[in-house]
């Protein structure tokens, strides 16, 4: 038997970083798997660079474009294009470990009940990386395979829980009707999605501690939209968080809120006390109130 994987890749305006995905997906380990990438209508060199890379590598690989429709209808799409039983979603913008799918095919050859793996991830800035993607107290709970508590956690609160690490049969995608594509959230509500199913279908899951892939931070992360991220927690709410949880999520957020408050006030005030004590201007004030002191 074995583990033939379908990575899908949507792409939209990472011309400047698609090239490091390209190269990581060449060095996998794990040989037996085809690339299918879609090019969302970007507007930068992506599919250009595309073009011009992907013959150069040894891997099976498909390239398509389209209108820009999102990242859901284009996970959708990517799916649907998929000839393998396994799929693996990977931004691309990021970047896979050569180990990324060695474990998880260890572990799904092992059990034949298992409908998904997942990996833990390093937040990396181009250069060098900085920790752990998943926190501490999730990475506990995945490690624990208590479905009912996983799902009470990424349901009281925003998770995050990405699906970089992600390895999941392709019939449990279609059947929990893939990511809704007029909302968006893609993470949270797929990772909701799937952990529903198998608490419904009394499947199983894995999840590695270790981690698979490497999270590229940048300034247009999705993330640092606060506006997407309103909308985002505004839609999953209504329509993903059980009535039971909203009560719970509204405390997690209201804790949150402050917490975020409290530290953009604590940076505001140690920007303003480094501005007065290390320049020029700050030198000139300091000055001033010495002379009035001595006054």
């Amino acid at each position: 038997m074995s583990v033939k994987i379908s990575i899908l890749v949507p792409a939209f305006n990472h011309g400047q970083f698609i090239k490091d995905l390209l190269d990581s997906l060449q060095n996998l380990h794990h040989k037996e798997y085809e690339v299918i990438v879609v090019d969302d209508g970007s507007n930068d060199r992506t599919l250009e660079i595309l073009s011009e890379l992907l013959p150069k590598y040894t891997f099976s690989w498909r390239l398509y474009t389209q209108e820009n429709h999102g990242v859901a209808y284009t996970i959708n799409y990517l799916v649907s294009l998929a000839k393998y039983d396994w799929i693996s979603l990977v931004a691309s913008d990021d970047v896979l470990l050569p180990e990324r799918f060695d474990r998880q095919v260890q572990m799904i050859l092992q059990n034949p009940r298992l409908v998904a793996c997942y990996g833990d991830g390093l937040a990396w800035n181009g250069r060098v990386t900085s920790g752990l993607v998943h926190s501490r107290e999730l990475s506990e709970l995945l490690a624990s395979n208590d479905v009912a508590r996983v799902l009470r956690h990424i349901t009281t609160r925003v998770p995050a829980f990405f699906v970089q690490g992600l390895l999941l049969k392709r019939n449990v995608y279609n059947s929990i009707g893939g990511l809704d594509f007029e909302m968006v959230a893609d993470d949270w509500i797929l990772n909701i999605k799937i952990f529903n199913n198998i608490k419904e279908t009394a499947a199983e899951y894995w999840y590695d501690t270790s981690p698979v892939f490497l999270y590229r931070l940048h300034p247009t992360n999705a993330h640092k939209n606060f506006k997407r991220q309103m909308t985002l927690i505004d839609q999953v709410v209504h329509r993903y968080i059980p009535e039971n949880h909203r009560y719970l999520f509204a405390k997690w957020y209201l804790r949150f809120a402050i917490d975020s408050l409290v530290n953009q006030y604590t940076k505001g005030i140690q920007i303003v006390v480094r501005y007065f004590t290390t320049t020029a201007i700050g030198s000139a004030f300091q000055a001033v109130f010495r002379q009035k002191k001595a006054k």
